[in-house]
């Protein structure tokens, strides 16, 4: 009888058994309309319908509320992934070019390497005729 008595919001919240105990098939249950008439039909001076209007307007205020704020943080997390992908971007041309400039100044080295060989020859070289010149003066 609990039902009965109750608002249809109300009645939305109470527990509610869905099968027959005892053979368990599904159970029947009284419509909305049901409700009103026990209750002595329609709803009377209360107003409820204005109530209930007022009562959906504020859930949909809510859903719009919330609805706004999930896009809002979609937008933030799209625009967020943008700066992360931005920053991956430039890291990885900063990566190649210091692989570029690493390579640069590897060859740089091999080059160095090279000339100091040469230097280091050409020296040897000096010295030798140096020695076979002062030879040949005495």
């Amino acid at each position: 009888m609990a039902e009965i008595d109750a608002t249809p919001l109300e009645s939305m919240r109470a527990p509610v058994d869905l099968f027959d105990r005892g053979s368990g098939r599904p159970r029947r249950r009284q419509g909305v309309g049901r409700h009103r008439a026990a209750r002595g039909g329609g709803y009377g001076d209360e107003g409820r319908p204005g109530v209930e209007r007022e009562g959906t307007k504020d859930v949909l205020a809510r859903i719009l509320l919330l609805n706004e704020t999930v896009l809002s943080s979609a937008v933030a997390a799209i625009r967020a992934e943008e700066e992360r992908s931005v920053f991956f971007q430039e890291a990885t041309l900063q990566f190649f070019d210091s692989d570029r400039n690493l390579e640069v100044a590897r060859r740089q080295m091999e080059v160095m390497e090279g000339m100091e060989a040469e230097l280091l020859a050409k020296s040897v070289e000096v010295e030798y005729l140096r020695a076979e010149l002062k030879q040949a003066e005495m």
